[in-house]
């Protein structure tokens, strides 16, 4: 007599797995035997139902989505969209937003000009060259 994998016990399931011919079992270890029934076991505790009545309003929704997307006339379009509840289904329309993004991202470039240092050793070199520069050309100021 088959297992109910949801009703009996782990052990019972094992003990099925070790003593059942079936071929997918064919040339397996005692050991490997073990962890299938294990993860059978644990699969199908895992598992869950399906409302239907959510199911196929989900499926609705969805095939309203597809037809709001793919078409052209612009009253059915809006119409099909009206009914499933939204515009848009996730990433619908995320070629448009990327080459936007991209372009605003390039136009924001701009050239940006070297920073003075300011650290220790940038100032003090500074300093001795603007004292080296007022020894000789007292009138103008030194550049970098």
């Amino acid at each position: 007599m088959p297992v109910n994998l949801k009703k009996d016990d782990m052990g019972d399931v094992v003990k099925d797995f070790y003593k059942s011919d079936a071929p997918q079992f064919k040339g397996k270890s005692k050991k490997k035997r073990r962890e299938m029934a294990i993860a059978a076991k644990l699969s199908a505790e895992e598992s869950f139902d399906i409302d239907k009545t959510a199911h196929k309003a989900a499926q609705k929704k969805s095939k309203m989505r597809n037809l709001a997307r793919g078409n052209e006339n612009p009253n059915e379009k809006k119409a099909a969209e009206k009914k499933a509840g939204g515009p848009k289904l996730a990433f619908e329309g995320w070629k448009e937003r990327a080459s936007s993004a991209i372009k605003r991202a390039v136009k924001k470039k701009e050239d940006k000009k070297p920073e003075k240092a300011m650290d220790a050793g940038a100032r003090a070199r500074r300093k001795l060259k603007d004292k080296e520069h007022n020894q000789y050309v007292n009138f103008l100021h030194a550049d970098d």
